[in-house]
């Protein structure tokens, strides 16, 4: 019996393991580790709260998505919670939307929806308010180092929850009994908004005003920057403005401090019309601070122009600014859907033959006692440059002439007759 014969294969070398893609999760700083310690700690009371809350109304789940949210964020044992982490918590804490999820599953399969089912989808399905939350000025959110991951403060958060948490009070306050000064402070706490800017945009074409803060009362400004890039949507102005309606009184003192102390932050034509349509002349006395943005690299045509030009001085007609921002850009001007193409400009002679709405901007600019005319960031091309020395020169041109105006009307009267 013969024996196979056997080859004299060399052994594969021994190599070491590939290193992983993805480094393992560093261990936490000890400071670190103590403020995460520190955090659940403030958390616990509150969590304690929320639990026994939830016990009561298991079956019945009658909060709104804001709600829903914090509690989920404070009940989580990490920092931070992903959208899909908190949707997952309250799929998993409220056996009800279980049965909500079979019936918006049937539905989605009756009219053929393509969309992949899962815990993020379909539970924004049956709560189609959960896209709002992440975004409302109001709610106590921040992000955090990526923009999917969200925190709250345990006092914010309580303040938010307060009327879950808390039994109704019983009695009334009178308001107006406070001192001047504590009624003053109510009135900045609820209508002075963070960085006192308020962003002015419309919501549909020439439709609906709608208001944007730069950041979230919440937030730090240096937070609120990366977390919602300075458009944080607020209610609209009827509701914001709530508490003017109580009586002539609150109505004058809220209006001033609203109208007063915001900086009113006007991106485009469209939103400066709206703002004058819906604002009377009345409340347009009461504007004192006020920012525009002009494009220095394009413009639309001449019947654009006009409208800007009009805006220009219905606001000069009614508005006596304390403070007025003229951002130069580079960038071209929003369009309407009906515009005609853009025309590019070389040069401010060229731009002036149709932009004929800067000398009315330059002439309300001359009636603010502070005028700052700057450049936007990146935009410092010879175009921009040359509008922006045109304003500043073409302002004090006319408040020079202003003062001769006025210098001549008190000579006529020391005159004897």
């Amino acid at each position: 019996m013969s024996t196979p014969a056997t080859t004299n294969t060399p052994m594969p070398p021994v190599t070491t393991p590939r290193p992983l893609l993805k480094p393992p999760a560093r261990p936490l700083q000890k400071q670190e580790q103590e403020r995460l310690d520190a955090l659940q700690e403030a958390r616990k009371p509150l969590r304690r709260e929320i639990r026994k809350l939830i016990t009561t109304f298991r079956d019945d789940p009658n909060f709104t998505a804001a709600e829903l949210t914090l509690m989920a964020i404070i009940d989580n044992e990490n920092e931070y919670s992903g959208r899909r982490d908190i949707l997952r918590w309250i799929h998993d804490t409220f056996p009800v939307y279980k049965t909500d999820l079979i019936d918006a599953m049937l539905n989605s399969i009756y009219v053929n929806d393509p969309r992949p089912w899962n815990v993020t989808t379909s539970l924004a399905l049956v709560r189609p308010d959960f896209d709002k939350v992440f975004k409302a000025y109001d709610v106590p959110l921040a992000s955090g180092m990526y923009r999917n991951a969200w925190t709250t403060d345990v006092n914010a958060a309580r303040i938010f929850l307060r009327h879950r948490l808390e039994p109704a009070r019983k009695g009334a306050f009178r308001f107006l009994d406070l001192a001047a000064e504590s009624r003053n402070r109510v009135y900045e706490m609820l209508l002075i908004f963070p960085g006192h800017t308020i962003r002015v945009g419309c919501e549909t074409w020439h439709r609906d005003m709608g208001l944007n803060a730069t950041a979230r009362d919440f937030e730090s400004h240096a937070r609120a920057q990366s977390a919602s890039k300075g458009e944080v949507p607020m209610d609209d102005l009827k509701t914001v403005l709530s508490i003017t309606v109580a009586c002539n009184q609150t109505a004058s003192e809220a209006l001033s401090i609203f109208y007063g102390e915001n900086t009113f932050d006007f991106s485009s034509l469209i939103s400066m019309e709206l703002f004058l349509r819906q604002t009377s002349p009345r409340r347009l006395k009461l504007v004192k601070k006020g920012r525009f943005r002009i494009s220095a690299s394009s413009n639309i045509n001449r019947a654009h122009d006009r409208e800007l030009k009009t805006a220009y001085e219905v606001l000069h007609r009614h508005v006596s600014l304390d403070l007025l921002n003229i951002e130069v850009s580079s960038n071209p001007v929003k369009r309407r859907p009906q515009d005609p193409p853009i025309r590019r400009y070389e040069s401010v002679s060229q731009m002036l033959e149709v932009a004929q709405s800067l000398y009315s901007l330059a002439k309300l600019a001359s009636k603010a006692k502070v005028v700052s005319v700057f450049a936007a960031r990146n935009a410092r091309s010879d175009l921009v440059v040359e509008v922006e020395k045109f304003i500043t020169d073409e302002v004090e041109r006319m408040r020079g002439e202003t003062e001769e105006m006025r210098g001549d009307a008190e000579s006529i009267k020391e005159e004897p007759t």
